[in-house]
């Protein structure tokens, strides 16, 4: 069998010469059908545009947050098993890409998308060991705000279908929050909780949004009077006439009162009943049940990095050095005769650092913030060769989410421009805002923040 097989070699070797010879131009042939890397990364980038279109199907939400109307009745799935669905399509679809493309083929682009990809869904598959770790509601808000939130900023009401998935979002959102409570339920067996003053803000924004009509005596309830806005604005466009307009606010508190308010009365009530349990103070990862597992999966996940959680403490202590370092420097320039700690105590406490409580000192505080971004607009083209294509708005936190000294934020806009971004600012107690932090939270927020880093992201194609 050996002698035969080399023979065979040898023939198959000298026909191969042969055949080579009578075609030199048969190696070159070859090689011309091997894909560039341009063509492999475009054929690359034209499957990740499918699958990221079946990804944003498992989110009605997130559609609407980018501007599209599919789904637009519909509520996000917010269970633990809706994660572990999700986490195992990524999976397969990682495997698919594996097998259709071969990563040394593709541009340098073309590899960090597809490593990207792949470390998005196997990441989605190693925090389902740690799902019921984080939590569900804290200083920033939870879900019980964030319904509302969407239903007001982002659900856009173009004509009366539009209004009519409005309603139906209203049950969703219902439904939504009973899986909130399921889910808040089974971390508090698990040993998560929240510290104490988390339950008392989430019961305190979920009491907002159901305070008012048609919930109670008062003005109308943040929805309710989202909606008459919307439902007005319909009318005067002359979209609906005023049976339809009397229709849909009918239909609206029905929802309002028969769906909305018991999900969010009975999620206030598992809060209450709950919170005697949770610490007076928030107990830090490591007192999690397997915590510091938990705590080096986020840290792997946010650095990417063999870095331990010592090494991140000791970046820590010299980074906070050098930065009083520079402090200091800057106390001494402007002539305080202090020591650093009297300055920041200067700084904090003087008058002259904060706009007054009142509606002028708010409207003041909004109106120098829009200047310093208009400024920096006029700046922007010098430092960025791309640019959003959303404006960005400033605007005081909703009532119903506001909160004394909460943190200022940032809302995405629309990939086309059509909605602009918003930056947020709670404005109830003036003195938690001095003036010196103004501009570099505006800047942080906004332009040249949150605000081009997010929209250029959502832009790119």
């Amino acid at each position: 069998i050996l002698l035969k097989t080399q023979s065979l070699i040898a023939v198959l070797t000298v026909t191969s010469m042969l055949t080579a010879c009578q075609n030199p131009d048969s190696a070159a042939e070859q090689a011309s059908e091997t894909p560039s890397p341009d063509a492999e990364t475009a054929r690359l980038n034209a499957w990740l545009d499918e699958r990221y279109e079946e990804q944003l199907q498992f989110s009605p939400m997130n559609l609407t947050v980018l501007g599209r109307k599919e789904h637009y009745d519909a509520i996000d799935d917010i269970s633990e098993q809706a994660a572990r669905d999700q986490a195992a399509w990524g999976l397969r679809t990682v495997e698919q890409m594996k097998a259709e493309f071969d990563r040394d083929s593709l541009t340098t682009v073309g590899r960090e998308s597809f490593d990207l990809w792949a470390f998005q869904a196997e990441k989605a598959v190693k925090d389902l060991q740690f799902m019921r770790h984080g939590y569900l509601f804290g200083e920033l808000g939870g879900w019980e705000d964030w319904f509302p939130t969407f239903l007001i900023n982002f659900h856009k009401v173009d004509d009366e279908a539009d209004m009519r998935a409005y309603i139906a979002r209203i049950g969703g959102v219902s439904r939504a929050m009973g899986q909130v409570v399921e889910m808040a339920t089974a971390r508090a067996a698990y040993g998560v909780r929240a510290p104490r003053f988390a339950y008392e803000r989430a019961m305190a924004r979920a009491e907002n949004v159901i305070t008012g009509q048609p919930f109670g005596d008062g003005p109308d309830s943040p929805l309710l009077a989202d909606a008459k806005a919307k439902v007005d604005a319909l009318a005067t466009a002359g979209l609906i006439d005023s049976d339809t307009a009397s229709d849909l606010l009918g239909a609206v508190t029905a929802a309002l009162v028969q769906q909305l308010q018991p999900a969010y009365s009975s999620f206030a009530d598992w809060l209450e009943s709950d919170m005697p349990n949770a610490d007076e103070q928030a107990r830090g990862v490591s007192a999690l049940p397997n915590g510091e597992a938990f705590y080096n999966h986020q840290l792997a996940t946010y650095t990417t990095l063999p870095i331990t959680a010592d090494d991140v403490h000791q970046l820590g202590l010299s980074e906070v050095q050098r930065i009083l370092a520079e402090m200091d420097a800057i106390r001494a320039s402007v002539g305080h005769e202090g020591a650093l700690k009297e300055f920041f105590e200067f700084i904090r406490n003087d008058s002259q650092f904060y706009y007054p409580n009142t509606d002028e000192g708010r409207e003041g505080y909004l109106t120098d913030t829009r200047a310093f971004l208009a400024e920096i607009d006029e700046k922007l083209p010098k430092y960025f060769g791309v640019l959003p294509k959303a404006k960005l708005e400033v605007k005081r936190v909703e009532s119903f989410r506001e909160v004394d000294g909460g943190a200022q934020h940032y809302a995405q806009g629309t990939p086309d421009g059509s909605r602009p971004g918003v930056y947020y600012v709670h404005m109830s107690d003036m003195s938690a805002y001095s003036t010196t932090d103004m501009e570099t939270t505006a800047y942080h927020e906004g332009s040249p923040g949150h605000h081009m880093q997010i929209s250029i992201a959502q832009e790119l194609t």
